[in-house]
């Protein structure tokens, strides 16, 4: 499902580094775009997706911070 939404990862290997991870985006755009609003209004309306929304912001942070 996550590949052909293009939610899945793409990680940018550059030499012996890996470089940031981002969206593929190569799946169905038009289901990609109808997911985006309703995954903010849950994010905003629902309390448990909310606080699993600032966990990975914050494990995030840590993860890239310099």
């Amino acid at each position: 499902m996550s590949s052909y939404t293009g939610l899945n990862l793409s990680i940018e290997p550059s030499g012996s580094s890996i470089n940031r991870s981002r969206l593929s985006k190569m799946g169905c755009a038009r289901l990609r775009k109808s997911l985006h609003m309703p995954a903010l209004v849950a994010v905003r309306h629902n309390p448990l997706m909310s606080g699993f929304i600032r966990t990975l912001t914050k494990e995030s942070q840590k993860k890239w911070h310099w």
